[in-house]
């Protein structure tokens, strides 16, 4: 059976890639007549088959050479089902079985695979899963029974672990090396559980090149899609919180790639197909002066943004970057002060500018400001800039 798998535009999908004797396949999980159906699709094909032999389920990974199900179709919501190992479409021989998990709270929102186990994650609770002797095949333990994640697009895999957005709105690491799920995200925790809504729809998208975790998420609008973000940084843990100049931007989902030097902004114009992404070899794929490496955003409009740190427009839309103190009120609050000089401490690779600008009415607004100009600097440099604003509480941007 061939077919064009369908769905509506806030339906999950789920995917893995798996090794079958007869050719390399992706294994997707998605929607056909209100039904979860594992599809198989294979490299240079342009239609899926649902002919798997594997039962409806919502979640699929592949593991230690079984394609392991999660969250079955048939109203076993913790259910977790394996085929045959080294055959992902025999579903009642061999070394193929199936465990539910009764004990855990809520549905199985996603399966990954870490190391040498794989995680599965319950709404309020993670479960893990390692190989067994015959006749127990996989065997599945709590591993913290306080932390789940009922927010699937949200888990992302990196070098350090596993990273995810709880029910509590904490993002969290699941340590590579074992043990339980460590909250990460307190810095902005309390932004992001005060504006986020609809966090079924927010998505987070790793970025191997920076090094970023970057989580998706809304904050209203008229779909209530992601049009915020907050970006992770592990080598340093800070977090950068992104917005975007225009309201428009409506996200659906992400992904990191490596293409060519296009850039398009519709699939129509996107000049990279997977015929011409067939051609690469992995050493050429490995070579940073082949194509780029790059996160694109798909919106419900049907357009692919591209993120760039070298950007300086969100869709045509100027962006304005900038910093500001907080209300600055030493010594006594009551009384007013005058800010007549900022000294700024930088280092540049390039030249550049910025123009400091001081509020008299707590931030409400700013002045025109002083623009300064920035040299390149390879150590610790200074410029100073003569602002004159009497306030009783006034504040630099």
């Amino acid at each position: 059976e061939q077919v064009t798998p369908g769905g509506d535009l806030l339906d999950y999908w789920d995917w893995t890639q798996i090794y079958s004797d007869r050719a390399d396949q992706i294994m997707a999980v998605g929607v056909k007549n209100l039904r979860y159906v594992p599809y198989a699709w294979v490299a240079g094909a342009t239609t899926f088959s649902a002919l798997t032999g594997a039962p409806g389920a919502r979640c699929v990974a592949a593991f230690d050479n079984y394609l392991v199900l999660g969250n079955l179709d048939s109203d076993r919501p913790q259910r977790v089902q394996w085929s045959d190992r080294g055959s992902a479409s025999s579903w009642t021989g061999g070394l193929s079985g199936f465990e539910d998990l009764l004990q855990a709270k809520g549905e199985i929102r996603r399966i990954v695979p870490l190391e040498n186990r794989c995680i599965v994650f319950f709404d309020d609770e993670t479960w893990y899963g390692t190989s067994g002797e015959f006749p127990s095949v996989l065997r599945f333990t709590p591993l913290d029974t306080t932390v789940g994640c009922p927010y699937p697009r949200t888990v992302v895999g990196t070098p350090q672990g596993v990273l995810f957005l709880g029910r509590d709105l904490q993002v969290y690491l699941l340590p590579k090396e074992g043990g339980q799920a460590q909250p990460v995200g307190q810095r902005l925790h309390r932004a992001i559980r005060d504006t986020l809504v609809q966090p079924a729809r927010a998505f987070a998208v790793w970025d191997s090149a920076a090094n970023y975790y970057q989580l998706y998420y809304s904050s209203g609008g008229s779909q209530q899609l992601p049009q915020r973000g907050a970006f992770l940084d592990l080598a340093s843990g800070v977090w950068a919180p992104q917005s975007f100049a225009t309201n428009s931007i409506e996200l659906t989902h992400g992904f990191a790639a490596q293409t060519g030097a296009s850039r398009a902004s519709t699939w129509d114009d996107f000049a990279e197909t997977w015929d011409n992404i067939g051609t690469l070899t992995w050493d050429d794929i490995n070579d940073p002066g082949v194509g780029r490496h790059a996160v694109f955003l798909g919106s419900s409009r049907g357009t692919m943004y591209s993120m760039s740190s070298a950007a300086t427009t969100d869709a045509g839309t100027v962006v304005h970057s900038f910093w500001q103190t907080g209300l600055l009120e030493p010594g006594d609050p009551g009384a007013q002060k005058t800010i007549t000089e900022v000294r700024v401490d930088y280092d540049a690779d390039s030249a550049s500018s910025l123009t400091i600008r001081t509020s008299p009415d707590q931030s409400a607004t700013f002045a025109t400001g002083a623009r300064v100009a920035l040299p390149v600097a390879s150590g610790a440099s200074q410029v100073i800039a003569y602002p004159y604003q009497p306030a009783r509480y006034p504040a630099v941007r």
